[in-house]
């Protein structure tokens, strides 16, 4: 796999755009498997719209969105380097120093390090624009960096053998 260039901040918006609308759905469906589990086991002779609490709801929402999101962001980045949405804009994610995978420890980071981006005011995603390297607060958190990758080659190369560090325009 080649290394083009750091990936900006538009690529990488849309990617997560991406990401967030598939993490979204198969929450939804978790949520929705959960709850009718639950109301069955729990709760049959009071009809489902009455069943739960807002609050409960709201309960079950954030464990199904961990449950979805943690492996997804986690177990994507560290086995391929990529989300589904980054894969769709050709955006892989390695280490800084090295150009190599992920490690967990910094997968993990990464997740932990999109809760600080967010504060304030998304401020930590829109340092991309006025980093001349194009990473954002997750990245400096974990030690790793977004890059572009040449289309030509096979994106499976960066599970398979260590990415190249040859970055090109």
């Amino acid at each position: 796999m080649l290394l083009k260039h750091p990936a900006g901040f538009w690529r990488r918006a849309l990617a997560s755009v991406f990401d967030e609308i598939v993490c979204l759905v198969v929450t939804y469906v978790f949520c929705e498997i959960a709850l009718r589990l639950l109301h069955l086991m729990l709760f049959k002779d009071v009809p489902y719209a009455q069943a739960f609490t807002q609050q409960q709801q709201l309960f079950v929402n954030i464990l199904a969105g961990i449950f979805v999101g943690l492996p997804y962001t986690v177990g994507m980045h560290y086995w391929t380097g990529w989300t589904l949405g980054k894969r769709m804009v050709n955006v892989v994610v390695v280490d800084y120093r090295t150009k190599q995978r992920l490690t967990l420890k910094q997968s993990f980071l990464r997740y932990i390090g999109h809760i600080a981006s967010t504060l304030p005011f998304f401020a930590g995603y829109i340092m991309v624009v006025f980093n001349p390297e194009r990473r954002a607060l997750h990245d400096f958190i974990a030690g790793t960096q977004s890059y572009v990758f040449s289309e030509k080659d096979e994106p499976q190369a960066a599970v398979l053998e260590p990415l190249s560090t040859d970055i090109t325009d």
